[in-house]
């Protein structure tokens, strides 16, 4: 049976991360059997999506003054976002993929679109939903939220747009749905194998996470539970981040000099040197504050590197009994599953075992059919969701 035909415009604007990533592994495989242009307001996008039919860049430099910012966010970015939308109004496409905008989560153009659009939303903006003191962490940042709160509702607005609203996991479907007041359906999302390897190296004596330094990333429980190890389990955690400079990086390092944990912070430039990192670990420690999805756990397990995450979130649809360990969030009960792990002897067979799961379970190619499915059925719709 053969594919209809579909030209598909698809719009992000996000910087790193695992959503950006998303998009990118989502969108590499949509453009093997249809035709699809890209539209964003980031200029890496032409770097990075190359598997697009044409990348379109719409310049919008955001000011330093985070006043002067607001009032950009609120009255240039929208005009932006109709430039965007009338170009793909004009351009003949069947059907919109829409990912985040860095600025307002869901973005602007959907309220411009004038063909069916799906909206992947990875998250709402979670620092007006969840615990304050997770996102504003110093008096600075309570003040700069509070006055940022504005962008809860333009959120809202905009997602109501969408014909329809897809997330990642079955936590972040409940969630979206609960907080957006409507259905939400979910797609698999994976890992590349090609990329993410096991590569049967000997093991090192540290322990590794992967993300921002911030504290609803989780770095306090891991700190706090490193800190109650006994001597011959007491090893360094290395913290690989997209950028050394982090929102709490300060408060972060105190912490860790308060526990005397040995924090060693580490920025990567590329994949295959995250890999490296993953195959070099005796463990990954992974315990973000309700973590939406969650590809740091899969990614390792890819690399036969065993994962301690958290009972939250979409980390509990990932690390399945038998392949790994979820604890509480209480310091204790983490410390004694990092012992069990590492009391666990580590075998090239039972990393072999992580990594077979994830092939078999945590593939982008099931991922991507399921999205190509929904933008199929997308693109019969005549009327737009208000």
């Amino acid at each position: 049976m053969s594919r209809p035909k579909i030209k598909i415009a698809l719009f992000q604007n996000l910087r790193s991360g695992g959503a950006r990533r998303t998009v990118i592994e989502f969108g590499k495989r949509l453009a093997k059997n249809y035709l699809v242009d890209v539209y964003s307001l980031d200029p890496k996008t032409k770097k990075d999506f190359t598997f697009a039919n044409k990348v379109k860049i719409f310049q919008f430099l955001i000011s330093n003054d985070f006043l002067v910012a607001q009032k950009q966010i609120i009255f240039d970015l929208p005009k932006i976002h109709k430039k965007i939308a009338d170009k793909i109004n004009e351009g003949n496409y069947t059907v919109a993929y829409v990912d985040h905008d860095i600025f307002t989560k869901a973005p602007y153009v959907l309220r411009y679109l004038k063909i069916p659009s799906v909206y992947f939303c990875h998250e709402p903006p979670r620092e007006f939903y969840e615990s304050f003191s997770l996102f504003s962490s110093t008096a600075k940042l309570k003040i700069i939220n509070l006055l940022r709160y504005y962008l809860k509702f333009i959120d809202k607005k905009n997602a109501r747009y969408a014909n329809v609203i897809i997330s990642s996991s079955e936590y972040s479907r409940k969630r979206n749905s609960k907080v957006y007041k409507r259905r939400v359906l979910r797609t698999r999302s994976g890992v590349d194998t090609r990329i993410f390897k096991f590569l049967y190296r000997k093991r090192e004596n540290f322990y590794l996470t992967v993300g921002a330094l911030a504290i609803f990333k989780g770095y306090d429980l891991l700190i706090k539970s490193i800190a109650l190890l006994p001597g011959k389990y007491s090893f360094p955690l290395v913290a690989i981040v997209p950028r050394k400079a982090g929102r709490d990086k300060k408060k972060i390092e105190e912490l860790a000099r308060e526990h005397k944990v040995d924090l060693k912070i580490i920025e990567v430039k590329s994949e295959k040197e995250l890999v490296q990192y993953y195959n070099r670990a005796r463990l990954c420690l992974f315990a973000p504050y309700f973590e939406p999805f969650g590809l740091i756990p899969i990614e390792a397990m890819a690399c036969g590197l065993p994962v301690v995450g958290v009972m939250e979130g979409g980390l509990i649809e990932t690390i399945l009994p038998g392949l790994g360990w979820l604890a509480r969030r209480d310091p204790k009960a983490y410390a004694k599953a990092i012992i069990e792990a590492l009391n666990q002897k580590l075998s090239f067979k039972k990393s072999l075992k992580l990594r077979n799961y994830v092939e078999k379970t945590w593939n982008w190619d099931i991922g991507a059919k399921q999205l190509e499915n929904i933008l199929i059925d997308t693109a019969k719709i005549k009327s737009r969701h208000r």
